[in-house]
């Protein structure tokens, strides 16, 4: 038995001085903000050998994505997006069984999300009403579950599953949170042949499921009706 432990830690320190300035075509003028994308992220890991087969596994991280701006007119709202910080905990065991011929991994992770950076298309924002990806950011919180299983049926064919169930929530609403479906799924055969030494065959069929999910929540701006139905996306087969 042995356990392992892995602490990586990033320092990045991008604050740049001085002002960022967008014009607005209409009505004329400036807008004027200033980004400090100065934080600290880091993880830790610890993992735990069971067995030669099975590993246990717990993680905590911390990690941080840049504020922007919406470049956007005539009055974007917001104009500066602040930087989003995701905190994750996961545990979790993953090994092999049937002499090797399987493999699973199974996690359990929470999520939390301080303002959370949701771009959306808004129809009617941009540079004569041509409409333009606008920028909201929100509190959100992430829990599920996963799992993926691989198993080796034959020498030519393999089968393969992964399941999610996700609990994501908008803080600030009490809502779901946008493009974030409850249940998802994808199931998967492949097979390879090979046929003397320069001829193979490989194949493989993918069906990918989930149940639906709100495509958005709010309007971005006070002109657009929010879309507030979920969007049943049903399955697709490839």
């Amino acid at each position: 038995d042995s356990l392992l432990g892995l602490a990586p830690a990033s320092f990045p320190n991008l604050a740049q001085p001085g002002t960022t300035i967008y014009p607005i075509t209409s009505p004329p003028g400036e807008l004027e903000g200033q980004i400090d994308d100065t934080n600290v992220d880091g993880g830790l890991t610890l993992s735990f050998e069971v067995n030669q087969d099975w590993l246990l596994f717990g993680s905590i991280s911390q990690g941080t994505k840049s504020g922007s701006f919406n470049n956007v007119g005539p009055l974007p709202n917001p104009f500066i997006v602040p930087e989003e910080v995701a905190r994750t905990i996961e545990i979790g065991a993953k090994g092999v069984f049937g002499d090797g011929a399987g493999f699973l991994a199974v996690s359990a992770f929470t999520m939390e999300i301080e303002d959370f950076q949701d771009s959306v298309f808004e129809p009617t924002a941009g540079a004569a009403g041509q409409g333009a990806f606008v920028t909201t950011s929100l509190d959100a919180e992430s829990t599920g579950i996963e799992g993926e299983l691989r198993y080796q049926l034959t020498d030519s064919l393999t089968f393969g599953a992964s399941l999610a169930y996700l609990d994501a929530e908008n803080k600030d609403t009490g809502g779901e949170l946008p493009r974030s479906p409850e249940f998802t799924s994808s199931w998967r055969l492949d097979y390879s042949a090979l046929f003397g030494q320069s001829f193979s065959l490989q194949a493989g069929a993918l069906l990918v499921t989930n149940s639906g999910f709100l495509h958005r929540q709010t309007p971005v701006s006070a002109v657009v009706t929010p879309l507030t139905q979920p969007i049943d996306t049903g399955g697709s087969f490839n």
